[in-house]
């Protein structure tokens, strides 16, 4: 047998490996890949994203789990809830029948109960000072501040506080409230405007003279908390400086506003929900047109909160539904909906914003998941790395048309789809309406003086 040319026996090439990285430290480590970065070992490496980005998108429509249990016990419908300031764990709600429930969530137990007021609960808010308090308002005329402790969370029946602590009186009935951050302050809102009160005093420290038909809804920056967001009967939002006497901006939509949200990561930026099934994203440094429209509702638009992120916002509607929008998204990215939730009211997020709370007509409160697919379990480093990798390939791949159908199909009821044929339709006929309007307009004949000018022009 011959030898291959230029072959030395004598001389040979050792394959050598690392022993540290080479080999597994304990039995169940795993073995180590080798892998080319070449790009040209790897031809189809464009083809195999995309087909994982459509997998990992039809996946989290399989997957989409939204609704997690609920929290039953209010006799009445829920009016109004919040979280309670630094506590990630705990919310508080209000009801028709004036009664106050405080919540763990994680064991959806009811702490304690307090009949806080004679008819309807129209606010609740808990202060973020360093020991928290629930201040409350309704339509008896009456304001009251309440103990928030959890201490008897080990008993097994909720306890009830009877007695609040201070009870602010008013000649006419309150329609909404909000604390101020990090200080002893909240605001409430009147048919005749909006007023100021600390919780050490039982008087009015300072009133703002609206000029509405009513202050349907009033948000404190949670960053300037000296700029009030006010909802007006009169389809109006106004802004007021609590250090000055008088309204700063003012705002006028189509329909009435029913609620707003401040953006908790940009100072400048606030949502209003409307009657017109839409929500408006304003700058208040350019108040003269919305920075953003979103669509989508099929019914009045109740109400509206921000994630402590900043970057999307829920909404609860007439049409008894939960939408989720992107802060800068026109449309909504999901939609949540159950056969027995009624008009929603109330829509809140989590401190940690990983999940929503809402509160309809039919009495109970659900708790969602912010994101839909999203797991609740303890992922370890390795499921992490994948799924922000599948997210990257996602974003990657979004604007793909297979893609783009997948993730942007929202199920609908039956007869939110009928109403929904029924609005565009109208959207339709109205565009093309217009379309025919200009194609067989007159012409506009010019002046004897406006040919001069644009003969002088030219």
């Amino acid at each position: 047998m011959t030898e291959p040319q230029g072959f030395d026996p004598t001389k040979f090439k050792l394959i050598t490996r690392n022993v540290l990285t080479e080999y597994k430290e304990l039995p169940n480590d795993l073995a180590r890949v080798q892998r080319s970065m070449k790009e040209e070992d790897h031809p189809f490496a464009q083809a195999r994203e995309y087909k994982r980005a459509l997998n990992a998108t039809k996946l989290d429509k399989i997957f989409a789990k939204p609704f997690i249990g609920n929290l039953a016990g209010h006799p009445d419908g829920v009016t109004c809830i919040t979280r309670t300031g630094n506590e990630i764990s705990y919310m508080a709600s209000g009801g028709y029948d004036g009664e106050v429930r405080v919540w763990n969530v994680g064991t959806k137990q009811c702490l304690y109960t307090i009949q806080a007021h004679d008819t309807v609960c129209k606010g609740i808010s808990v202060s973020t000072t360093k020991i928290p308090y629930i201040v409350t308002c309704s339509t008896d005329h009456t304001c009251k501040l309440w103990p928030l402790s959890i201490s008897t969370e080990e008993d097994s029946k909720p306890a009830k506080v009877n007695a609040p602590l201070m009870t602010y009186n008013h000649e006419i009935p309150f329609s909404c409230i909000d604390t101020r951050r990090g200080t002893e302050d909240f605001c409430t809102g009147t048919s005749e405007g909006l007023d100021l009160w600390t919780f050490s005093r039982n008087e009015i420290v300072q009133h703002y003279d609206t000029e509405t038909d009513g202050v349907l809804g009033c948000k404190i920056s949670p960053t300037e908390n000296n700029v009030v967001g006010i909802t007006g009967g009169n389809r109006s939002i106004i802004l007021i400086d609590l250090r000055a006497n008088t309204p700063i901006k003012t705002v006028y939509g189509v329909r009435r506003y029913n609620d707003l949200s401040w953006n908790p990561q940009q100072v400048y930026m606030f949502t209003a929900c409307s009657d017109d099934w839409n929500l408006y994203t304003y700058d208040i440094r350019r108040l003269n047109e919305a920075r953003t429209i979103h669509k989508g509702h099929l019914g009045p638009v109740l109400t509206v909160d921000y994630s402590p992120t900043g970057r999307e916002f829920a909404t609860g509607s007439y049409d008894k539904c939960i939408r989720i929008y992107n802060e800068w998204c026109g449309y909504a990215r999901d939609c949540y909906h159950t056969q027995r939730m009624q008009k929603v009211f109330n829509v809140c997020y989590s401190g940690d914003g990983h999940y929503i709370f809402s509160g309809s007509d039919e009495g109970n409160i659900r708790i969602w998941k912010a994101f839909a697919s999203e797991s609740t379990k303890i992922k370890d480093k390795r499921e992490i790395a994948k799924l922000n990798y599948l997210n990257g390939l996602k974003k990657k791949y979004k604007d793909m048309p297979e893609i783009r159908r997948i993730a942007n199909h929202i199920h609908l009821p039956k007869e939110l789809m009928h109403t929904k044929t029924i609005r565009d339709t109208m959207i339709l006929s109205e565009k093309k309406k217009e379309l025919n309007r200009k194609k067989h307009a007159k012409k506009e004949r010019k002046t004897k003086k406006e040919k001069e000018e644009n003969g002088n022009e030219n």
